[in-house]
């Protein structure tokens, strides 16, 4: 069954404060689309400052979007309706308490299935209140 569109999210984590950010998230039409739009947010999180005593941003960061076969294996993935995800863990610093955490950087796009691809209810749940 072919989506009927792809959405993409980036999260950012931290198990420290156990807190969880989306920086950013779209709905778009295409693999190759979802994909770019991955790809932009991996060069903006690459590129982004590096604060005082925080790790420079990974080298996966910047080699990811320019993998030329590595794309092309998660567009096809995605055109077969399977979701994809690229992590990247970093050493940031959050907030104004001058010390540095462990983040975790979720990079993911999952197919949207049209709804008539959707298989009916089972009778065995009743319906909600």
């Amino acid at each position: 069954m072919r989506a009927g569109a792809f959405r993409c999210e980036v999260v950012a984590r931290c198990p420290e404060s156990q807190g969880e950010w989306v920086l950013a998230s779209r709905s778009v039409g295409s693999p190759r689309l979802a994909l770019r739009w991955l790809q932009e947010w991996a060069g903006r999180l690459a590129e982004a400052p590096c604060p005082e005593g925080g790790e420079s941003s990974p080298s996966s960061l910047h080699g990811w979007p320019a993998d030329r076969r590595h794309r092309e294996r998660r567009a096809a993935l995605l055109a077969a309706g399977r979701p994809v995800r690229f992590l990247v863990d970093v050493v940031d610093r959050m907030g104004g308490g001058g010390g540095t955490v462990a983040v975790r950087y979720t990079l993911s796009c999952r197919p949207i299935l049209p709804a008539r691809s959707l298989r009916p209810m089972p009778a065995e749940f009743p319906e909600a209140v």
